[in-house]
């Protein structure tokens, strides 16, 4: 099972709007339709392209990260929509719960910093369910227990 490195869900969100606005700007006349199945999505693939590995490699799992419910179903939704483009393949999704990285965990306010926050992991593995129809697992990467109590620096973790 190969799982990719995290994607921030709101980088996914964040370039779907830009694609969707630079097309509408092109097409004002374009239905949602058309719009969702024609903008531009050279640069979402940057992001998800790795699930297409030509052989596939097996199964694989595209792993997210964030804390925003809305931005989680959006990014669940552009998987799905770059999956039927023939984009990519993922087997499932994964919230990355587990990263303990300052910029992650304490200023991002994702990744292991979740694990203290029960509900809105609930609310965000939900919002990934939506977002992909039901048709993909999701799965949470958590660790066994946080260290909020202690300051993420080096001088710290060395008391």
């Amino acid at each position: 099972l190969l799982y990719t490195e995290m994607v921030a869900a709101n980088a996914l969100s964040h370039e779907r709007r830009a694609c969707e606005e630079d097309y509408m700007a092109k097409n004002p006349q374009a239905s949602k339709e058309e719009l969702r199945t024609n903008y531009s999505d050279q640069y979402l693939r940057r992001y998800l392209a790795q699930g297409k590995v030509t052989p596939l490699e097996q199964a694989s799992v595209l792993q997210l990260g964030g804390s925003d419910p809305k931005q989680m179903f959006e990014a669940a939704e552009i998987v799905m929509d770059l999956t039927e483009r023939g984009c990519c393949d993922y087997t499932a999704i994964n919230l990355n719960c587990g990263c303990p990285s300052p910029k992650v965990a304490g200023k991002g306010c994702f990744g292991a910093a979740l694990m203290d926050d029960p509900k809105l992991v609930a609310d965000l593995t939900q919002a990934l369910h939506e977002g992909s129809n039901g048709m993909l697992p999701v799965t949470v990467k958590c660790r066994i227990g946080t260290d909020t109590q202690q300051p993420f620096s080096k001088g710290a973790y060395a008391e």
